[in-house]
């Protein structure tokens, strides 16, 4: 992450962002099926949100640090 993920994207304020303006908005009418693949989850913002959807969903994180908190996490 740049330097402005890395002091925004970690914050509440940035989750409850996404949980209820953005990823509503984006997946409306949309059938996100059984399964989900999340590529570069970062501090897992999204992920918290989807997880709830999708019968089965599988984040991909290639930065060790994040990939770390994201499986102590979930």
């Amino acid at each position: 992450m740049n330097s402005n993920h890395d002091r925004v994207c970690p914050t509440p304020e940035w989750a409850e962002y996404l949980h209820t303006e953005v990823l509503p908005q984006a997946v409306a009418g949309v059938d996100l099926g059984a399964r989900m693949l999340e590529i570069g989850p970062g501090p897992g913002a999204s992920t918290e949100w989807l997880r709830h959807r999708v019968s089965e969903l599988v984040a991909l994180e290639l930065e060790e640090p994040a990939a770390a908190a994201l499986a102590e996490r979930f």
